[in-house]
């Protein structure tokens, strides 16, 4: 019976040491899952700090975006701009922006325990085009196109590069066999400072062979960009196209009237004499037939409004042209553009070429570094003859829309 007694005291020990061994190994286990679970804990709220102070830098360029008069007053760190719309709800014991730059800035956003700043671009906007046209653009002959290029790149770390952006319709013409469109890769520095970079091979079109962008489409690639929302105006001069905001952009212009063709001839003396003196905005109501040289180096800007525009001969004119008619007016009524080339004094040598609504027509003689603008929708613009415009946007004296981007790369962590 003793035996037997014991028996069961060394049975119910063991089991004892068992059960305390299986504890002590599932506790060792929880502190280690405990401590697993404490880990991910920290992790996740470090990771959510994180994104609270990224949403900071995202709120604060939001706000620019909208307000970009407001800079200047988020420069300090113990500004208040965004505290209630930004700060209070992120968390955020900083967040401001300043400048590093004439158009770069940088934006910093700080917790109890993250710091991040990212730098941005609030610059003019670029990437609209060489040649920006809301009417029909008829190209004819050897072209060469440099393209405006946008500030940011794309996903492959390459330009999306615009040659012409246009309302209606581009069409290529070719006269020879060796005639051919093309759009050249950009040289570093140009068409604006600081510009390093290959335009896509989506972006730069190279064609020996006639046709339109309406029905022959592969025939351009995507530098010939249709934009069925361009303003021209606004991309030019930074404003609406209203009668009081063209009264104001007239205001900074010396402003030359030739009201007949007659007095258009007269357009290169004027052009030349203007510029020689050292202004560089001029502003011309009425045609402009040039028919006689002209140099000009550097930037200037030349406007031609509700007029014929034609050129002809050898000439160097470094500037920009915008040329705009309102072609819903009797003035320019198919009838009335005929009678209008019929006095122009080298008609014979284009007439062929000269369509119903033809406003503009550059016999190879016009090439602005700093762009073309035509700003005359239902009408027709001709570019005829060997061509080469090698864009650069600081010739174009122009006033487009800041925009703010990104600079890829330049998010800091602290």
């Amino acid at each position: 019976m003793r035996g037997e007694y014991q028996r069961g005291v060394v049975t119910l020990m063991v089991v004892s040491i068992l059960l305390a061994s299986a504890l002590m190994l599932t506790l060792g286990s929880y502190k280690s899952v405990f401590y697993q679970i404490k880990r991910a804990q920290n992790e996740l709220k470090d990771r959510q700090t994180h994104w609270q102070v990224e949403g900071g830098v995202e709120c604060l360029y939001a706000y620019i975006s909208s307000a970009p008069s407001q800079l200047n007053t988020l420069s300090s760190a113990a500004n208040t701009v965004l505290d209630d719309i930004c700060k209070a709800e992120l968390s955020l014991t900083e967040l401001y922006s300043y400048p590093v730059g004439s158009e770069r800035y940088v934006i910093h956003a700080k917790s109890d325990s993250h710091a991040i700043t990212k730098h941005f671009l609030y610059a003019a906007k670029t990437g609209l085009g060489a040649i920006q046209a809301t009417a029909d653009l008829r190209i004819r002959g050897s072209v060469e196109i440099v393209p405006d290029v946008p500030r940011t790149k794309n996903s492959a770390g390459t330009y999306d590069c615009i040659a012409v952006r246009y309302k209606s319709q581009v069409s290529y013409e070719a006269t020879t066999s060796s005639d051919k469109l093309t759009t050249l890769v950009p040289a570093a520095g140009a068409p604006y400072s600081g510009f390093s970079g290959e335009c896509a091979n989506t972006h730069m079109t190279s064609s020996s062979i006639s046709g339109n962008t309406s029905v022959h489409a592969s025939q351009f690639k995507q530098d010939y960009k249709k934009d069925d929302a361009l303003e021209p105006f606004r991309n030019y001069f930074g404003m609406e196209k209203t009668p009081s905001n063209l009264a104001e952009v007239k205001s900074y212009y010396d402003v030359v009237s030739l009201a007949t063709v007659v007095d258009g001839h007269d357009c290169a003396d004027v052009i030349q004499t203007h510029f020689n003196t050292g202004k560089k905005k001029l502003w011309i109501e009425g045609h402009c037939i040039i028919d006689s040289p002209i140099v000009t180096h550097g930037a200037y800007s030349l406007v031609v409004e509700n007029g014929l525009f034609s050129a002809q001969g050898s000439m160097v004119f470094e500037g920009s042209i915008y040329h705009m008619v309102d072609m819903t007016t009797v003035e320019f009524s198919p009838t009335n553009i005929a009678s209008y080339w019929s006095g122009v004094s080298f008609k014979a040598a284009i007439e062929s070429y000269l369509g119903p609504t033809t406003v503009y027509f550059d016999h190879g003689a016009f090439e602005p570094k700093g762009g073309m603008i035509f700003d005359s929708e239902g009408g027709e613009v001709v570019l005829n003859g060997s061509y080469s415009i090698d864009y650069l946007s600081a010739n174009s004296l122009s006033n487009p829309p800041k925009v703010l981007s990104w600079i890829a790369g330049s998010w800091s962590v602290e």
